[in-house]
């Protein structure tokens, strides 16, 4: 599925909102955004259509409409799961491994020129500022691609704050996948070759956003969530792999030792960010759709776009961490809490103390600030049992702090004999019941 058949689908759905009304780039349009982000109002993406002094226009809410179709066609929600791995194997390792046996590698072609694009300059792309006190305007769901030194290749979303009409910052954190490939390129005093396209399949984005370990190739992933390699083609820049269907692409380097401060912006905590120095990408060509449409993500408390987005990575999280710990039977994002990775792990059977400690280990897990290990008998769909249970639990026993995660385990009774039917009665009085509901008795 391509960006603009996923578009598509959405106008068939009647899930977008176009205003062709003029719309100023600079507060109003992520202001009008704000005030329509209400299911109540339009549970739809908003198409901004007419940006004062700005040849292309921008789509918002695209990934949180009502019954996001943005994994509709991925394979891990048809049923199947990653490649069966033994106790003692890496599991990412593994997955890298299994991605190369499977042929998912992008297929790519020598360098060439983009068919059915415009040369354009980086002041011409439609970039929005957020709130009042931001620093700057910013690119807010651009993909990233750089190339690991091995020749892996890794995507991720990140702020890219514009500073003149040739240069951004890279604002990843320290510790993420791309911040180390760029301190690996920084060791050997060269430039880090960056590639950033907005407007591209659903499978890349969905790829880019998930926590992947540096190991895992993203277009490989992509390619398995999409059923087939992705095409791509060598940037006449970089080298780098590059999708041959977007909205726009950026080529450039991100230059040894050279960094501007990133910030204060709004973000989703509800507060400003301090400004800090981050890496500048030396923009050298830009490219555009000739009618390119730029998605962009209004950030901010809840009810929002990343939100939203942050929300697709769960179905990721509970397959790897089932796979990875049998004892594990569901996982589910704390709604709010899920940029601070707190969460409910649902477990098959009350874990050990060295369960726990290898599950809050993996880096899926690992700075957590919250963890609540519930038992099978509670739905894990269902909040106001997850809380009765937390508070009903004796926290003496059940809550302990490992660095910085705080631990409940409200799974089991800590000596205490839990409330539960006989089975047999169970059973016959849900069969009667069932039997009620035909007859329309119930």
């Amino acid at each position: 599925m391509t960006f603009r058949e996923y578009l598509n689908t959405l106008n068939q759905q009647k899930k977008i909102l176009t205003i062709d009304d003029p719309v100023d780039p600079y507060l109003e349009a992520a202001e009008v955004v704000r005030q329509l982000n209400s299911p109540d109002l339009y549970p739809s993406a908003i198409h901004l259509r007419n940006l004062y002094q700005q040849q292309y226009s921008v789509i918002a809410n695209l990934f949180a409409v009502q019954n996001c179709p943005l994994f509709s066609n991925l394979l891990w929600c048809e049923g199947r799961g990653l490649p069966v791995i033994s106790a003692e194997d890496s599991f990412g390792v593994s997955l890298s491994t299994w991605l190369m046996s499977q042929n998912f590698a992008p297929r790519c072609d020598d360098f060439q020129t983009f068919k059915g694009y415009d040369r354009i300059g980086l002041s011409d792309l439609p970039i929005l500022k957020y709130w009042p006190e931001d620093a700057g305007a910013y690119f807010s769901q651009c993909v990233t691609i750089v190339q690991a030194l091995d020749g892996t290749v890794h995507c991720g979303i990140y702020r890219l704050q514009k500073h003149d009409n040739g240069r951004l910052t890279l604002h990843c954190h320290p510790g993420s996948v791309t911040a180390d490939i760029c301190r690996s390129y920084h060791d050997q005093g060269r430039a880090m070759p960056i590639a950033l396209v907005a407007g591209v399949a659903p499978s890349l984005l969905g790829a880019a956003l998930l926590p992947l370990e540096v190991e895992v190739d993203t277009f490989s992933f992509a390619g398995w969530l999409e059923g087939r390699p992705l095409q791509c083609c060598k940037g006449a820049v970089t080298g780098l792999p590059i999708p041959i269907d977007f909205e726009f692409m950026m080529e450039g380097f991100v230059e040894q030792g050279v960094t501007l401060l990133d910030g204060p912006h709004g973000n989703y905590r509800g507060y400003y960010t301090d400004p800090v120095p981050c890496p500048v990408i030396e923009v050298k060509e830009v490219l555009a759709r000739k009618d390119a449409i730029c998605p962009v993500t209004v950030v901010g408390p809840p009810p929002t776009e990343s939100y939203a987005m942050i929300q697709l990575c769960q179905p990721y999280l509970q397959l790897r961490l089932m796979w990875q710990f049998c004892w594990v039977s569901g996982v589910k994002w704390i709604e709010g809490a899920e940029y601070n990775r707190a969460f409910v792990v649902q477990v098959k059977h009350p874990p050990t103390i060295d369960q726990q400690n290898e599950l809050l280990a993996c880096h899926l897990v690992c700075g957590a600030q919250l963890v609540v290990f519930i038992g099978q008998e509670i739905d894990l769909h269902r909040p106001e049992l997850i809380v009765w249970r937390c508070f009903n639990s004796p926290w003496t026993n059940a809550a302990r702090k490992i660095g910085s995660t705080l631990v409940l385990d409200a799974s089991k009774g800590y000596g205490r004999k839990m409330l539960s039917s006989k089975t047999a009665l169970k059973e016959r009085v849900r069969h009667r019941l069932d039997q009620m509901k035909e007859n329309n008795v119930l």
